[in-house]
């Protein structure tokens, strides 16, 4: 019998809140990129860094995350751009 092939998320999963969720349609919507990017393959402890695009222009995080921690860190600037352009906005 062939041995079952599991898929795993070498990011780890994590699950947004609903303000996080909003946070990352609104930058989405408004040009506003995020995503991660790999910096170490090692099996054991895969690091990334995050990618902020925002008009076509990309600047990488001088630091690294770990899986969960990214995802966190992910919709934190998320959070970030959205609370700066909603109150620029008046909004």
């Amino acid at each position: 019998m062939a041995k079952k092939f599991e898929k795993s998320n070498p990011m780890g999963n994590y699950i947004p809140t609903k303000k996080e969720y909003e946070a990352f349609s609104w930058c989405i919507n408004n040009g506003v990129k995020i995503y991660p990017s790999a910096y170490s393959s090692d099996s054991n402890n895969k690091l990334w860094y995050l990618n902020i695009e925002i008009n076509k222009q990309v600047r990488k995080s001088p630091k690294t995350y770990g899986s969960i921690e990214i995802w966190k860190k992910l919709y934190e600037l998320y959070k970030f751009y959205y609370d700066k352009n909603r109150i620029q906005d008046g909004k």
